[in-house]
């Protein structure tokens, strides 16, 4: 799942969200599907190093229950801020024992502010990966056990 963000004074941004399957036949399959909008956001020049943004996943951080703990069929809520890491886009999966997550929300509140959500249906072990850019935010990857 990809929400990239636009730091530079707007545009359009493009949010995708993607599953995988793996099949009895051993294949894999993936379906992916992409949503357009629009936003603005402001970003600090102090954070700019020559003309290039300086990515750090290190200062990026997640609390909420959905890091912690799930319900199946129920909404999984946890919230991202990515205040003075730089410009990159916030990444999160979802991976079960049998299949991954159907469907990741993530929704941008303003204020490098991030609102993320997700809904499995099947109880088990998951493993759930929240990053910023290419690299992992502190934390990540958490372990939840669903019920």
């Amino acid at each position: 799942i990809g929400f990239p963000t636009s730091r530079g004074g707007g545009g359009v941004t493009t949010t995708s969200s993607s599953s995988y399957v793996q099949r009895s036949d051993g294949k894999l399959t993936s379906h992916t599907r992409y949503d357009t909008i629009e936003r603005s956001t402001s970003y600090s020049s102090s954070s700019r190093n020559n003309n290039y943004a300086i990515i750090d996943a290190s200062r990026v951080r997640a609390h909420g229950d959905g890091l912690v703990r799930a319900y199946r069929n129920e909404k999984a809520t946890f919230t991202v801020d990515t205040r003075d890491s730089g410009d990159a886009k916030l990444m999160v999966d979802v991976f079960g024992p049998k299949y991954p997550c159907e469907e990741v929300f993530i929704k941008h509140m303003g204020n490098n502010q991030y609102n993320v959500q997700y809904i499995v249906r099947e109880k088990g072990e998951y493993m759930l990966i929240v990053k910023w850019g290419e690299q992992h935010i502190p934390g990540s990857p958490w372990h939840i056990e669903v019920v």
